[in-house]
């Protein structure tokens, strides 16, 4: 059912709720979806080559803004999958979407959203996407053109 609904996502990642997760109300605390929104986002940095020199060309990749919709509760022992997938490849910048879904019952908690800028770290200034790093990312796009 999980791998279903996230079948329009090209990388996910699986982790379980730990019990520090869990706030006084006895759910998840919002900060921590944020965290497995992260997670999933650095194993796309894995894939796409954000950490080898000769893909990245210098650049590295920030986060400019992110949002995120809360949907449904998770607790301690529920293990969570979430997915990435990129959505739109600009000059210098890419949006990527987030699904995290509990696998116990295939419940969507949250569904996010973020906005990923190159950045030149020696001159300190947006950077243009390396040709390298491109054809990366298009070809985990879904709109592609």
């Amino acid at each position: 059912m999980v791998r279903a609904m996230l079948s329009d996502f090209p990388v996910t990642v699986e982790q379980p709720v730990v019990w520090g997760e869990v706030d006084a109300n006895g759910h998840v605390n919002n900060i921590w979806y944020f965290r497995y929104v992260e997670n999933a986002r650095v194993e796309l940095y894995r894939r796409i080559g954000k950490y080898d020199e000769s893909v990245a060309g210098g650049v590295t990749i920030v986060v400019a803004s992110t949002s995120c919709r809360f949907k449904a509760p998770l607790g301690f022992g529920d293990v969570v999958a979430t997915g990435v997938k990129i959505n739109e490849i600009g000059v210098d910048r890419f949006l990527t979407s987030y699904q995290v879904v509990r696998k116990s019952d295939g419940a969507v908690a949250a569904e996010a959203e973020a906005e990923l800028v190159c950045f030149d770290p020696v001159r300190r200034v947006k950077a243009e996407i390396p040709a390298p790093l491109r054809q990366r990312l298009e070809a985990l796009c879904v709109s592609a053109s």
